[in-house]
């Protein structure tokens, strides 16, 4: 079972230069330090695409996954010197230029367990309503994701991630939002032809004919690797 921090948020677009340098370089080698974390972690940054049947804005604008080992004791890691090192590095340097942060752990519900391999990847997070979660996972788990794959352009190795809440000495991580998918797209793959497909607009039409008064806080972003 992985575990991951996802961590998104937009910056000041006067200083974007100077954070992804920033993040890329120094931020990412104090995660690897930190104790139960692993090495695999990545960046990405959202793009725009218009479709017939859904539009992608790049918002949040900046994603980045952070590995985790399996056996780690997460509480210890959140509380450690080196957590408090790099959480507390962040907050001076960046805490007023950046917004919209949002920070989960999460722990994997579907999928490959191999490391994250996406180039490309659909992210889709949201809530469910009290009292729908079984019949919502059992849904996207057998039949949403097996319809993805059909989607020109999309391959098959997708995942899907449950918040879990986790209160430390420097960060509350609180289970919102609930549920994380990552879908992969070909690093090749057209996009917007994939989004215009007949197999996406079946796939998403799905969704919302089942899903859109049951679930909230929808943010859905397809992002390129940057990291």
């Amino acid at each position: 079972m992985n575990r991951l921090l996802i961590a998104r948020m937009n910056v000041d677009p006067q200083y974007e230069g100077e954070f992804n340098e920033w993040y890329n370089g120094e931020h990412m080698r104090q995660a690897s330090a930190i104790q139960g974390f692993g090495k695999s972690h990545r960046r990405y940054r959202a793009l725009s695409f218009q479709g017939d049947y859904w539009t992608y804005l790049p918002n949040p604008e900046y994603t980045a996954i952070y590995d985790i080992e399996r056996d780690a004791a997460l509480l210890a890691a959140i509380n450690s010197d080196q957590y408090k090192a790099w959480s507390g590095d962040f907050l001076e340097r960046w805490r007023d230029r950046t917004h919209d942060e949002a920070s989960i752990i999460c722990e994997q519900i579907f999928g490959e367990e191999s490391p994250i391999p996406y180039e490309t990847v659909l992210i889709a997070q949201m809530n469910v309503g009290e009292g729908r979660e079984e019949e919502f996972n059992s849904w996207y788990n057998d039949e949403h994701i097996l319809q993805a794959n059909r989607i020109p352009g999309f391959g098959s190795d997708h995942r899907r991630f449950r918040a879990i809440e986790l209160r430390g000495k420097y960060w509350h991580y609180r289970a919102l939002p609930r549920y994380t998918a990552l879908y992969e797209i070909h690093p090749e793959a057209d996009v917007l032809s994939a989004i215009n497909s007949d197999e996406y607009r079946e796939w998403s039409g799905d969704f919302l004919a089942r899903w859109r008064e049951g679930t909230t806080d929808e943010v859905s972003t397809i992002c390129t690797r940057i990291y």
